[in-house]
């Protein structure tokens, strides 16, 4: 919870997710699986890290997600293991989701985001970049409305905490 807390304010003030952070984020889930429960611990934590950099990874190649909130997703899922990293991934979502909407209605932009929308589900369905449509689509287009996405992850760990370690049945 210390890294990816470390990580929002960073993301938040910076835009930036250093990788300093996210290198010892990583090697602590390390170290932590394998002291935990030797070479069973040190897999579960090499899993954990797989599954958050492939979770995120495909949002990557389509620029929907910068590089430093893949590598943190992948830090944080060495730390937390497969299934919490699934919960995590998916509370994030929800309230990304509001958090998006949220921001939408407040600049003004929910028919813009909704035809953003509605081109990005067209380009990928047809197997294509939906940036090279619309070059705004890219995450790192200096005109894009984004949210610092470490506070989105965050916000997923703080529900993951408050619902307790089973969640919601997910």
């Amino acid at each position: 919870m210390i890294v990816v807390l470390i990580a929002s304010v960073f993301d938040f003030r910076y835009r930036r997710i250093p990788n300093w952070l996210v290198l010892g984020g990583a090697v602590a889930g390390f170290v932590a699986g394998a002291v935990a429960a030797g070479w069973h611990g040190l897999l579960a934590s090499l899993l954990g890290f797989l599954t958050g950099l492939f979770l995120y990874l495909p949002l990557y190649v389509v620029r929907a997600r910068g590089g430093g909130d893949v590598k943190l997703l992948a830090a944080m899922g060495a730390i937390v293991g497969v299934g919490t990293c699934f919960q995590i991934v998916l509370y994030s979502a929800l309230i990304g989701g509001i958090f998006a909407l949220a921001l939408a209605l407040w600049k003004k932009r929910l028919a813009k985001t909704m035809l953003n929308l509605s081109i990005i589900t067209h380009e990928l369905m047809r197997r294509r970049m939906p940036f090279c449509v619309d070059e705004q689509l890219d995450v790192r287009h200096p005109e894009s409305v984004r949210i610092p996405h470490a506070l989105v992850l965050a916000s997923g760990c703080v529900a993951f905490l408050a619902l307790g370690i089973e969640g919601i049945g997910l």
